[in-house]
């Protein structure tokens, strides 16, 4: 790369993506930011994903190409992660595309100016029927100082619905990445490799904004939530993610431990029920008895990180939710896990019943 400076890296991990990985590598060749490295990751494609790359990205040094054995997402941003030189970094996935051809300008001009560790922006679903909608992080911008109180801090954050835990609709600051060893879990290991992701990132952010500008085109796959015939497995990476997403609350005082741990663990929970129930089909009696078991494993992280004194309450920025949450922490603290399970699984036939009425 013939540049000195790079101002942003920007990640992108393909693994078989002829269809798409065109649109995606042209909304990155548009951007009118010249001081930005593209990585792309082939993580062993066995289509002609590699031709159209080498095609698309030729006379391009902005790009730069790495292959690798079949390792997943994970595997291929952490590889990103490691050789980018960009002072912020941004994923993008193959199937998807930037939106505008100042958008990175506008997100690193705005970055820099704001001194954020991160910025949050909408993003356009478009459906494979051709139907789209927009999802905004925010109504307007606002900038959030983390640190000053992380619990209310993650309410218009990583514990609000508009926000995303996903990577893709946002811009990180490189050093915090890099600084505190933070990268991708693998997805057998954890049911959202990004919730993790941005859990740990937000422990050592200070400052964050949030966007109304939508800027990425997010290509919707129906019924994409993962499955597992394994309940097994599910119960393992739903452990797994509870465990590897609090590892570092050991440095947060112990009301902020409770208000973190707490949203993060319910929700861990209700999508354990959802994919061992709704998606899995396992009989309701059986979901039960594994969400229960759950329950009694994770007895000891739990009371680890609940300081029993401190009311949870406004978990997140929904307010239907917080209810639903504020009703299972307390059956769950008085350790009434059947009574918790059945609530964990009226919520997914809900959501069932719900779904084939639409």
């Amino acid at each position: 790369m013939m540049q000195n400076k790079v101002y942003v890296t920007v990640v992108v991990p393909v693994y078989n993506s002829a269809k798409f990985i065109g649109a995606c590598i042209e909304s990155l060749r548009n951007q009118t930011l010249k001081e930005v490295e593209f990585l792309i990751i082939n993580d062993g494609s066995s289509d002609n994903s590699l031709d159209i790359i080498l095609s698309e990205t030729k006379g391009d040094e902005r790009f730069i190409i790495f292959n690798q054995v079949n390792s997943g997402v994970s595997a291929a941003r952490n590889k990103g992660i490691r050789e980018s030189k960009g002072q912020f970094l941004m994923f993008v996935d193959s199937d998807d595309s930037l939106i505008g051809e100042n958008c990175i300008r506008y997100l690193y001009e705005k970055i820099i100016s704001t001194d954020a560790d991160v910025i949050a922006f909408g993003s356009k679903h478009v459906l494979s029927n051709g139907a789209s909608f927009i999802h905004n992080v925010s109504k307007h911008n606002e900038i959030i100082a983390l640190s000053s109180n992380r619990v209310a801090a993650s309410r218009k954050t990583i514990n609000n619905p508009n926000y995303r835990y996903s990577v893709w609709n946002k811009i990180y600051k490189s050093s915090v990445i890099i600084k505190n060893n933070i990268f991708f879990e693998s997805y057998s290991d954890v049911i959202s490799e990004d919730k993790v992701f941005n859990q740990h990132f937000f422990i050592f952010a200070t400052k964050a904004v949030l966007v109304s500008d939508t800027l990425y085109k997010y290509s919707v796959v129906e019924n994409s939530l993962s499955h597992s015939k394994n309940y097994e497995n599910v119960i393992y990476r739903v452990n797994n993610t509870i465990e590897r997403g609090s590892k570092f609350y050991f440095i947060l005082s112990p009301n902020e431990k409770s208000g973190l741990f707490w949203p993060l663990y319910l929700d861990c929970l209700s999508i354990c029920a959802e994919l061992l129930y709704s998606f899995n089909k396992l009989p309701y009696e059986e979901v039960q008895i594994r969400i229960v078991d759950l329950l009694q494993a994770t007895q000891a992280l739990r009371i680890q990180n609940d300081a029993l004194d401190s009311p949870i309450w406004k978990m997140t920025s929904d307010k239907k939710k917080n209810v639903f949450f504020m009703l299972l922490c307390s059956l769950i603290r008085r350790s009434a896990y059947k009574q918790a399970a059945v609530v964990l699984l009226s919520k997914s036939r809900i959501r069932m019943v719900w779904k084939k009425r639409r």
